[in-house]
């Protein structure tokens, strides 16, 4: 489950000796070419004094550079969602996953204490990215605590048509125009590619451009926090399907109430069985989020989830959504 925490104002807790910065907060760079792990130092004072010489934390230079486009994305909306923490992380250059992010604006030049005593208590060896960005309301900082399963070497994040690639790990890829690769490869036409990586127990899913630069913005645009009843999750969710349709070259859905009713059966029993109506051709998506975006947002990054949002034979959907436990759960049902 993916989960990220808004702090609304510093708390104080005992932490002493910040030291009286000069100039201007120095920001890491929030988009790099390549997915990898930099481990390093902060260049920032405050945040360097923030970390910690004795956290057990691994201060994380390229997650920092993710925590300051949040910074930004929230000066810019207010808020940020999941799907904006998932879009900072591809840009900066980080392919693994978030335990946790904290976001706080503070006076210029002053520490959100409560902020900072959860970036020193991360576990021993948690990758840890800290940012402050200076705007009009003050000094904006944000926490990122990663989450690594399991390392992989270092990969480009724009490549070129005829590079290949080979992580010595289980992998995926799929290809702009829809066809699915397994194990080593070579990128065979230009696009937005979606590569995976596995083991027994983890996963990884990144977009890598071929031909062409990384996109400012990823699939949805404007920032969701909200938490709608049932009713209205399932009415945004068809719309923003279609957006994701849309980007992926397909014609919109249109709602099927017989699919409607098969994905509201399936959100019941948590489980998905096709129908005869459709002569079986039904297939399901599923997904849990924080927000109907953030929920959608993680199937336009999954291989199989992807390929079918993109399948042109798809002409009509239904949606279902229940609260749980774990935040909001949607079911798309897809026939043609």
């Amino acid at each position: 489950m993916l989960l990220f925490t808004l702090i609304a104002c510093p708390k104080p807790v005992d932490i002493e000796g910040p030291p009286v910065p000069v100039g201007l907060p120095v920001v890491p760079a929030p988009v790099a070419p390549v997915y990898t792990r930099a481990p390093g130092i902060p260049s920032d004072e405050l945040v360097r004094w923030a970390i910690g010489p004795s956290s057990g934390s691994q201060y994380d230079e390229t997650l920092a550079g993710a925590a300051a486009a949040l910074a930004f994305i929230h000066d810019e909306h207010d808020a940020v969602d999941e799907a904006a923490i998932r879009w900072a992380l591809f840009r900066a250059g980080w392919p693994y996953g978030f335990q946790t992010v904290d976001l706080v604006t503070v006076p210029a030049d002053t520490t959100p204490d409560a902020l900072i005593t959860t970036a020193r208590a991360a576990p021993e060896g948690t990758p840890v990215g800290l940012a402050r960005v200076r705007d009009d309301d003050g000094d904006t900082w944000v926490l990122i605590v990663g989450d690594v399963a399991a390392d992989l070497p270092p990969f480009d994040r724009e490549a070129e048509v005829g590079e290949g690639l080979d992580l010595g790990v289980t992998q995926r890829a799929l290809a702009p125009g829809g066809d699915l690769v397994e194990g080593a490869f070579v990128y065979g036409e230009p696009g937005e590619w979606v590569i995976e990586a596995s083991g027994d127990d983890w996963l990884v899913s990144v977009p890598v451009y071929v031909g062409e630069s990384t996109p400012e913005d990823g699939p949805f645009i404007a920032v969701d926090t909200l938490r709608p009843s049932v009713e209205q999750a399932e009415v945004g969710a068809e719309g923003k399907v279609n957006v994701l349709r849309d980007l992926l070259g397909a014609d919109d859905l249109e709602v099927d109430p017989v699919l409607s009713s098969l994905a509201r059966s399936a959100a019941d029993a948590g489980a998905f069985e096709p129908s005869t109506v459709y002569d079986s051709s039904a297939v399901a998506i599923s997904c849990t989020g924080q927000t109907v975006q953030g929920c959608l947002d993680r199937t336009f990054w999954s291989i199989d989830s992807r390929a079918l949002l993109a399948n042109p034979e798809h002409t009509h959907m239904g949606i279902a959504a229940r609260w749980t436990t774990d935040g909001l759960r949607l079911w798309v049902i897809l026939a043609g």
